[in-house]
């Protein structure tokens, strides 16, 4: 009896022990969390956990495939290939897969291993690495980030090069242009004359839209013509808009004037006109309207555009950071920070959009009493009394055309081209003011500064810094350390004349 009761009670014992470890290992796989699947040689599934029934679901959605040769079509294309070689040639392969799984993309890295069981032949491992990936994406992003801030950063200084460089003789061909305009003897090139000077200005205006836009400025706020200001921005993407097919208007009404930072001001404009454009694109009509009115005491400018506009659900996030409806177009910075530029500026920004009609941003910000235009002298002007003026200077056209613009003015110069020279002359002579260059060679107008503390230190309250990179982050330190003035480059008579008034005049 025992001979029998023995083996059945063993038997029953090991099917038991075989029962509860199948219950222990579906226990543990089913919550894992990677994926697993295990199926037969044909493919067939004899056990998956749930992500794993989850991506089978995914794949096969009307579960109809019964063996590998039917589901490896329905598989991504780059897993395919290790899909077929696992059954075929039992040989075991690894990567890295997207899916569209609850309607987003899953990434997914995977395994394949061939088993050696008479029954299970090949289990898949899956594991979702959609956060890995996101984070890599993210990484990628900063670091193209970076490496665009650090690009910008070598552009800015080469256009500050460029600027000096520029300016220098464009102040020299203004000041002799001026120069030669109060000669009776021009007057039969009164015509070209006219035509050299509007060129000139006309270059300046590009080296100065090149600087503003690479090259941050002061928080300084001054009184700005809203005319300027969108003339700037015009511009900077007139070529842009007719290149896109965009028509252009601009209503301003006179006197329109702004209290605020004209760089970020400028900053504002333009990503307002940004977003304009980009709204206009696959749109059959393409219409952008800038205006600008004053009343009150405040001054409204507004950018519309014909684009597709936006339902109440965008219109309440416009501002978020970070919130974008163009993926891979921007950060979606650009209106968060003009929303925080113009409410620092006592403002108010605001949005009006409908589907299919449009959008238009309106901004509104303190206004100043319109100053009336300095008019164009016929002759140059003089301030009261002889102003002695030194002119410090490497480049020697303009330190000719200073000794000519500032004699026609009635008033006496010397000059210098270093800050040994220029400490030596105003060691040994009195002047009311003096007007440096900010870059001499291989020295800066801080050696002139520093020069002059040793040998006439009342000449620095009177220092003029005249220079075409005002933005340069050396020039803004320097001025605001010692209180100095900034002349922008090129400069002609009416700026060499205002300036003298102000700062010349108050010596005496």
């Amino acid at each position: 009896m025992v001979q029998f009761v023995g083996p059945a009670v063993e038997a029953a014992r090991a099917e038991a022990e075989l029962v509860q470890q199948a219950a222990v290992y579906s226990l543990i796989l089913g919550s894992l969390s990677e994926g697993v699947i295990v199926s037969d040689g044909e493919g067939r599934v004899l056990f998956a956990n749930g992500l794993g029934r989850k991506i089978l679901k995914t794949v096969d959605p009307a579960q109809r495939a019964t063996t590998w040769r039917e589901i490896t079509g329905s598989l991504p294309e780059s897993a395919q290939e290790g899909f077929r070689a696992v059954f075929e040639e039992g040989k075991g392969s690894r990567g890295r897969a997207s899916i569209s799984m609850d309607g987003r993309p899953v990434w997914l890295d995977y395994e394949v291993v061939p088993l050696n069981d008479p029954v299970m032949k090949v289990l898949l491992v899956v594991t979702d690495v959609s956060a890995d990936v996101a984070r890599e994406a993210e990484q990628a992003r900063h670091r193209q980030e970076i490496e665009q801030a650090s690009r910008l950063a070598a552009l800015g200084e080469l256009v500050g090069g460029v600027a000096h460089e520029l300016n220098n003789p464009l102040t020299a061909i203004l000041g002799f242009t001026e120069v030669m305009t109060l000669s009776s003897h021009a007057a039969p090139l009164s015509e070209e004359l006219a035509i050299v000077q509007k060129e000139a200005l006309r270059a300046r205006n590009i080296v100065r839209d090149l600087l503003f836009v690479v090259k941050p400025g002061d928080t300084t706020r001054t009184v700005i013509p809203v005319a300027d200001l969108v003339a700037h921005i015009e511009r900077l993407r007139r070529a842009a808009w007719t290149q896109q097919g965009i028509r252009w208007d601009i209503a301003i009404e006179q006197p329109c004037m702004a209290w605020g930072n004209e760089q970020q001001l400028t900053q504002v404009l333009l990503n307002l006109v940004t977003n304009a454009e980009q709204a206009l694109t696959g749109r059959p009509e393409r219409h952008i309207r800038i205006r600008a009115t004053s009343r009150d005491g405040r001054t409204q400018i507004s950018v519309s555009d014909t684009g597709s506009g936006m339902d109440e659900a965008t219109r309440s996030r416009v501002f978020e950071p970070f919130f974008t409806t163009k993926q891979g177009q921007g950060t979606g910075l650009g209106l968060s920070l003009s929303h925080s530029i113009v409410q620092s500026h006592n403002g108010e920004l605001r949005v009006e959009s409908s589907p299919g009609v449009g959008t238009t941003f309106t901004f509104t910000l303190p206004a100043a009493a319109d100053e009336p235009a300095r008019p164009r002298l016929d002759s140059a002007p003089a301030a009261a009394g002889t102003i002695r003026v030194l002119v410090v200077d490497d480049e020697p056209s303009l330190r000719k055309v200073c000794q000519r613009l500032i004699a026609s003015m009635g008033h006496e110069c010397a000059t210098a081209d270093t800050s040994a020279s220029a400490v030596e002359l105003a060691a040994h002579s009195e002047f009311d003011m003096v007007l440096c260059d900010y870059r001499l060679g291989s020295e800066t107008a801080g050696d002139v500064v520093a020069g002059l503390e040793r040998v006439a230190p009342q000449l620095i309250s009177r220092m003029v810094i005249a220079t075409g990179a005002t933005t340069d982050a050396g020039v803004i330190e320097l001025t605001e350390k010692h209180g100095l003035r900034l002349m922008a480059k090129p400069y002609g008579v009416n700026e060499l004349s205002a300036i003298i008034r102000e700062v010349g005049g108050a010596a005496r």
